[in-house]
């Protein structure tokens, strides 16, 4: 597995199309929300994208972040919120989501 990591901004047309198959068939409830587009319809597009590509190159597992502020011990600190966590049905339970939360500690070139 391969991690990927982009700025919203930089994402391809491709990169879209792959992430919305995969977040159609992780959330198939809300499928709707992801017809022709990587991003909930109802939410706003996240600031970066963070996914596991298989061998082929198919994201198989994403989360999608944005800069937060909190205030820890009077001070603000910038945070990442996570969401759009998804792992592709047929892998789910393999700890794919669980290694991408892992993998966020180790990713550089993100202001968090």
């Amino acid at each position: 597995m391969q991690i990927v990591a982009r700025w919203e901004t930089a994402l391809t047309i491709d990169d879209h199309e792959a992430l919305s198959v995969l977040l159609r068939a992780a959330f198939p409830a809300q499928a709707e929300q992801f017809d022709g587009r990587s991003w909930a319809l109802s939410y706003g597009r996240k600031e970066a994208r963070v996914w596991l590509a298989d061998d082929t190159g198919r994201p198989v597992a994403h989360l999608g972040l944005e800069r937060r502020t909190v205030g820890v011990g009077g001070a603000d600190v910038l945070v990442a919120g996570v969401g759009d966590v998804a792992v592709a049905p047929e892998l789910q339970g393999r700890g794919l989501g669980a290694a991408l939360m892992r993998a966020l500690v180790d990713l550089r070139g993100l202001p968090w």
